[in-house]
């Protein structure tokens, strides 16, 4: 991986959110590694983006389905986690953490950050040791929305997540599932690994 970068806004939050965020965009994300435009310029091979969620295994179930039936060597892998945005504001449905303080706050994400770039680095390292080159992807947000529009800026070819086991009744209380969001809205091709 070659340096650490930080995206603009714009490129991920639609006109709306960005406006409503209460984050500074300093504080959106971290990618480590190249992004997506570097790597079309630098690479022929496919552009796979894994999404990881850490509260089920559903992610696991993903990359070890791309371990196994979907690696080419020439692939590069963009392994993106969305975390939750610690402020809400009604118009982007942010989560919320009653700001005390906002330096704790960004302190908070940034902690949050690090563990996920932790956790992230240690899957990528399984792609990694088969000669497959890797970028992480760490960003602010509900994940269903988000997924898609860092799939469009890292330019990929392929989307790769894992889907929950939702009971009856989450299905019909909630909204839907960010495996089905994603397959809806993503302008390129979906693999939702059960």
């Amino acid at each position: 991986m070659s340096s650490t970068e930080t995206l603009v806004t714009k490129d991920l939050l639609s006109e709306a959110e960005a406006k409503h965020t209460p984050l500074p965009e300093s504080e959106l994300q971290e990618v480590l590694g190249p992004a997506g435009p570097d790597v079309t310029k630098q690479k022929d091979g496919r552009r796979v983006m894994i999404a990881f969620d850490w509260e089920d295994d559903s992610s696991n179930v993903a990359l070890e389905y791309y371990l196994k039936k979907l690696l080419l060597l020439d692939d590069h892998v963009f392994f993106v986690s969305a975390l939750p945005a610690i402020m809400f504001d009604a118009t982007t449905a942010w989560a919320y953490v009653p700001p005390s303080n906002p330096e704790d706050d960004l302190t908070s994400l940034r902690k949050w950050r690090e563990n996920a770039l932790k956790k992230l680095k240690e899957e990528a390292k399984k792609v990694e040791d088969r000669g497959v080159t890797t970028t992480l992807h760490v960003l602010h947000g509900e994940a269903k929305f988000v997924l898609p529009r860092a799939a469009e800026y890292h330019d990929v070819n392929l989307v790769v997540l894992g889907r929950r086991t939702r009971t009856r009744m989450q299905r019909w209380l909630g909204p839907g599932s960010v495996s089905s969001y994603v397959l809806a809205h993503a302008s390129m091709p979906v693999l939702i690994v059960k």
